[in-house]
């Protein structure tokens, strides 16, 4: 990388503990965010465990680990009646990721004329009723929701599936809600799984568990093992089936329990785009300039 503070923490990390008297016991981990920090992780962690039981001299089984721990439940709440909203407004906090506001969208025209190979749209958005400032260079994060048919294939390869409205808690300590807003499975599916994401090796082998053909199953967890014939396979396979979806109909017989997925699937984040626009000059808008990207999740919501 001829990024200049590349992996500048664990690097000072490592110094400054040296420097207190600390024995290295391994070599510090790096992971490069235009590779593949998972598996960047997961070959740092692949001699990490024998060192480890050398030096305190304790038994070591190795191979990989497809067991996972509960660590979130589904309170399921039947008597709910507050209407849906997926992102209530909290008034007396600011505005921002965590406290996200709706914004009526005043213009969407496109940027290339008859152009029909790609799209760049023009996006126009109202602050009125908002205070809001930005500057030069700072960005747009924008929710999307994901596409009906999507989440329709999804709960297909779902199992537990209910319309009763649930809160999403830890299993151990605070019982507060990790979600925005109390939802149902079709609800939470489309605002607040990220459903396009590439798939993550960690969220595949807890879903390979689940699968009831054991020869499949088998199947599924050889390609998910950490050596360099599954490493191959792994990468082949990512970017033929694009998304978690793709994986669950190659290996058919798996039924995710709906509690499970939504433990391990991540949540939808906001996509950032460069504003467009000058406050001083549009202090009740907000500008933004889009490619749409085919298959993604934001960028053809925003051309809808």
């Amino acid at each position: 990388t001829q990024y200049k503070h590349f992996n500048q923490c664990s690097k000072d990390t490592e110094r400054l503990m040296k420097l207190c008297g600390g024995n290295q016991l391994y070599v510090t981990g790096q992971g490069d965010a235009d590779k593949d920090l998972e598996e960047d992780f997961e070959n740092w962690k692949q001699d990490l465990w024998p060192a480890l039981t050398k030096f305190y001299d304790i038994k070591y089984e190795g191979g990989d680990n497809f067991d996972f721990e509960r660590t979130t439940r589904l309170e399921y709440d039947p008597n709910s009646s507050t209407p849906f909203d997926p992102y209530p407004y909290k008034k007396r906090l600011e505005i921002g990721q965590k406290n996200p506001v709706w914004a009526t969208v005043t213009c969407n025209r496109e940027l290339l004329g008859d152009s029909t190979e790609r799209s760049t749209r023009h996006i126009e958005l109202s602050l009125d009723g908002f205070d809001l400032y930005y500057e030069a260079g700072d960005h747009l994060g924008v929710y999307a929701p994901n596409d009906d048919t999507l989440v329709d294939q999804y709960i297909s390869r779902l199992s537990g599936v209910s319309d009763t409205p649930f809160a999403q808690v830890a299993v151990k300590g605070s019982q507060v809600n990790m979600l925005p807003a109390k939802c149902n499975l079709r609800q939470a599916l489309k605002w607040y799984v990220d459903l396009t994401y590439p798939a993550k090796k960690s969220v595949l082998k807890a879903f390979s568990q689940c699968a009831q053909d054991e020869q499949e199953k088998e199947a599924f967890m050889d390609v998910l093992r950490n050596n360099d014939a599954a490493k191959a396979e792994f990468h082949k396979l990512s970017a033929k089936l694009r998304n978690t979806f793709g994986w669950l109909r190659k290996f058919g017989s798996v039924q995710v329990p709906a509690d499970v997925f939504m433990e391990h699937m991540p949540h939808l984040q906001p996509r950032f785009y460069s504003i467009a626009s000058d406050h001083k000059a549009q202090p009740n808008h907000i500008h933004i300039c889009v490619a749409v990207e085919d298959g993604g999740l934001c960028t053809p919501y925003l051309q809808r």
